[in-house]
Order: C-alpha cells, then structure tokens, then sequence
C-alpha cells in the first residue's frame, strides 16, 4: 500500500502565489477600466431608479446641476418647504390686523381730543381705517383726524352722518393710531371703530 507523502508549501511559494493573485486582480481592475472609458456612461446607460438619495453624496447635487423649471411642483411633497427655505421677499409678508371699537356715545369737546387710540403691537406697512357715527345738535359740526406718525387723514361730518377715514404708514415699531375729534357742545361720536391691516407694499400712485 503506497503512502501518500503530504508536503507544506514553503514559505516562498505561498508569497510567490500571493503575488500572481494581487497581479490577476489588478490586471481584472484595468480591464474593467479600459472597457468603460471616462465620461461613457451617461443617463442612457442609468436604469430608471438606479441613482437613489443615498448613491449620492451630501451636498453634491447643487442648483448649477439642476435643469431650470426642473423642480415642479408636483415633484415637490406636500409640507416639506417651510418660509426659511424660501429668499427673502420672495413670500408675502403676513397679514395681520389690529381693531378698535368703542360703542360710545363719547362727547366730543370742542378742542381737538384724541377720543381712542389703536395699539399696533409690531412694526410693518399698514392700512389703517376710522369710521364714526356722529350725533348731537344738528348746528354743529364734527371734525375728526386718524394720525399716525406723519400720516394723517380727517374729515368732518353733521350729527346724522357717518366719517370714515384712511391712512397708509409705515410702522418701523410698534406704534399706535390715534382717532380725535374736535367740534361743539352737545355732539358725539358713536361706533368708533380703528383697524390696521399689515401688508407686503405701500405704494402712493398719486
């Protein structure tokens, strides 16, 4: 009966067959190489879904790599933008509105009195209205003003009628709005009523 005689590779074979491994690696990893040249795969070559969010690194994909009008939309999800991922003046401001009223009857002296004033808690461009019901004795007449800042607007109506005023300004803080009457004895002024709308622009075309 033979003996098979088993023998260890010496220490010089297995470094000279580590070597021809590491050589035919190499030589597989140019191949793959040569066979697809630079710039050679484009997005005809891409499967539908092959590049996904995590094949891409961070902040690789910048505006200058997206085609203009390429965001839609629809390509958009519902809720993901917020008003910080949006520049400057590119949304509307917000629309607020602050209001006063006072039911009276308030007397009006015969001096100019500030009868109400409208708190304005935050700064911004605002529309302010005034309107107030004035009654009393049918000879004399009520003169009334809507200030705020350097803007103002007033007018003057009979016990019977209604005034109603308007005022553009810009509030650079908080601020007020003050409604005054001047007239004579036995008038009052009745539903006065003060609101500031905050909005985007004021623009004088006059």
């Amino acid at each position: 009966m033979r003996r098979i005689i088993r023998h260890r590779p010496s220490p010089a074979m297995v470094i000279a067959c580590t070597a021809l491994l590491i050589a035919l690696t190499g030589t597989s990893i140019a191949a793959v190489e040569a066979s697809v040249p630079k710039n050679s795969v484009g997005s005809a070559q891409l499967k539908n879904n092959a590049v996904t969010a995590a094949k891409i690194a961070s902040n690789a994909v910048t505006s200058a790599k997206i085609a203009s009008n390429a965001v839609t939309s629809a390509k958009v999800a519902n809720g993901t933008l917020t008003s910080s991922d949006f520049a400057s003046g590119v949304l509307p401001a917000s629309v607020n509105a602050f209001i006063r009223f006072l039911n009276g009857p308030i007397a009006i002296p015969i001096t100019s009195t500030n009868l109400t004033t409208l708190s304005v808690p935050e700064a911004g461009n605002y529309v302010l209205s005034a309107k107030a019901y004035v009654t009393g004795a049918v000879d004399n007449t009520a003169t009334c003003r809507l200030t705020a800042g350097g803007d103002f607007d007033e007018s003057e109506a009979k016990p019977g009628n209604t005034l109603s005023l308007l005022v553009g300004h810009n509030f650079t803080a908080s601020g007020t709005a003050d409604f005054a009457c001047s007239g004579g004895l036995g008038i009052t002024a009745n539903s006065i009523k003060i609101s500031a709308i905050k909005v985007a622009n004021l623009t004088n075309s006059g």
